[in-house]
Parts: structure tokens; C-alpha cells; sequence
């Protein structure tokens, strides 16, 4: 059963959807200067008010010298944080660090937090798909869509065998991407949703190669990593490794 949960002490996790991680490029310069030009080019990259959100700033550090210094940015809506701090705090929780989804997600995924190539981690949520690209020892990029979703290919699967989500869920994890199972209707009902989710990683990609282009350790996608529900729909590794030519395995959050 494990042991009961003693500490009153937590890291909590900000939705995705709602907060704003961007990376920005500035002239080589000294920290205390770095932290002076932060507000300005927050300001110019942000889609919110400075007073209405809390943000966050570090510099990534690369193997290779560069010209330039290039700063990870993250902000959260000040009613969003401070809602989930009032709820902790009324439950006798106190946090110590808030931190935006993807950057929880990678802390999970990838072994000491460092990718010596870079990696697309693709998190197939209930609602929700969010895409990741880490490298090195930080975040380049994040994007979230809800176009593509687990509740989405339920209900195709559903709608094609005309069963219940939870008769879907089961074919899911059991015939999933066998064309034979089935007389390949599962694989039918699901290929639109692949169709779109391939799309979207193509673009994640060619983000990828055009942010590249200004830095001298460009390195392609090296490997896709799985995680969340829709992860574990049957022949999706397989599926997507073929069609993009670039290995894809299932995340192991105890890594």
C-alpha cells in the first residue's frame, strides 16, 4: 500500500493551457543586465499584462559559444497561481515551488534532465495533447492542442463499433493499430486522429529545424517519447516511428 503521505510540503503543477513558456534571444550580455532587459522583452512577447501575471526567466546555457544568449521565459496568470495557493493553503499544504506542466512532465521523462539531442515528448491527455521539445538541460518549445485528445479517439472507436467508451477503451489497449483486428474498423474509426496528430508533430518539427538554424549545435529530433492515456493505445509507437522515421518509444516516469 506504500506509506502514508506525511509531508505538508508540495511542488505544484500549472496547467499547461493557461500559462505562456517562450524562448527569447538577447545580446550577450551580464546577468544584472539580463535582468533589466527581461521586463522589456517580456513586455514584447507576452500576450498578457506584466501586472496581471508572475513570471520567471533563465538563461540556457549552451555546449557551443554563440553570439547571442538565448532566455527561457514563463509566465501564469496571478489569479490562476493564486487560486491554487489559496485551496493549499486552506488544506494546511504549503507549496514550495509552482511550476508550469511541461517543465513538471520533462523533469519525469528525461534521465537527469539533460538530452544530449534533442527530443519531442508528445503528452496525449483525456482533453488535451501538449508537445514538448527539450534539449539539452531546457524546454524550446511547447505547444498544446485539443483537436487531438484520448476522449476524441474513444469516441471515434465507439461510434465505429457502436459500443460504450469503456467497450472502446478496452479494444483500444487490446486491437488498437491492428489492421487485422477487427477487420481493421478500430484502425479505421482512429485514423483520422492520426492523420491530424502526425500533422502537428510535422510542424513541431519544422519549428524545430527554422529555431535551429541560428545556433551551431543544431541536431535533428533525435527520438519521440509517449506519455499520458493516449499513450498506451496499441501499435501507436510502432505506428508513428514508421510514418516519421524517427524512433518512438513509450515514456518510463520512473526513469
Amino acid at each position: 500500500k506504500g506509506e502514508p503521505i506525511k509531508t505538508l510540503y508540495v511542488v505544484c503543477s500549472l496547467p499547461e493551457q493557461h500559462a505562456f513558456i517562450k524562448i527569447i534571444q538577447l545580446p550577450l550580455m551580464n546577468l544584472e543586465e539580463v535582468r533589466k532587459a527581461i521586463k522589456w522583452e517580456a513586455e514584447a512577447n507576452i500576450p498578457f499584462s506584466l501586472d496581471e501575471v508572475y513570471l520567471s526567466w533563465q538563461v540556457i546555457h549552451s555546449d557551443n559559444p554563440t553570439d547571442h544568449l538565448d532566455v527561457l521565459i514563463n509566465a501564469a496568470p496571478k489569479n490562476l497561481v493564486d487560486n491554487y495557493l489559496n485551496a493549499l493553503r486552506e488544506a494546511s499544504i504549503e507549496p514550495i515551488v509552482f511550476e508550469i506542466e511541461s517543465v513538471a512532465t520533462v523533469r519525469g521523462l528525461i534521465q537527469n534532465e539533460y538530452a544530449p539531442k534533442p527530443v519531442l515528448i508528445i503528452d496525449l491527455g483525456f482533453n488535451r495533447t501538449s508537445f514538448i521539445i527539450f534539449a539539452g538541460r531546457s524546454i524550446r518549445f511547447t505547444s498544446s492542442i485539443s483537436s487531438v485528445c484520448n476522449k476524441e479517439m474513444l469516441e471515434a472507436i465507439s461510434k465505429k463499433l457502436n459500443t460504450t467508451l469503456r467497450e472502446a477503451q478496452l479494444s483500444k489497449f487490446r486491437i488498437g493499430l491492428d489492421k487485422n483486428g477487427k477487420k481493421g474498423s478500430v484502425f479505421n474509426a482512429l485514423l483520422p486522429s492520426l492523420t491530424k496528430l502526425i500533422e502537428k508533430i510535422k510542424d513541431c518539427i519544422v519549428f524545430h529545424e527554422e529555431y535551429s538554424r541560428g545556433h551551431e549545435d543544431k541536431e535533428d529530433i533525435s527520438e519521440i517519447i509517449l506519455c499520458g492515456g493516449g499513450a498506451h493505445l496499441k501499435g501507436l509507437s510502432h505506428y508513428l516511428s514508421s510514418r516519421l522515421g524517427i524512433p518512438v518509444k513509450l515514456g518510463n516516469p520512473w526513469i
